[in-house]
């Protein structure tokens, strides 16, 4: 089981490899 402090970070990578999926998809080449 993962501690509290290593569940935020896991969450924290899934929503910024949620954002960065969501404008790689907007803006096929855009970075």
């Amino acid at each position: 089981m993962f501690s509290e402090e290593e569940n935020a970070e896991i969450g924290e990578l899934e929503t910024y490899e949620k954002l960065y999926n969501r404008k790689k998809s907007e803006g096929k080449y855009g970075i």
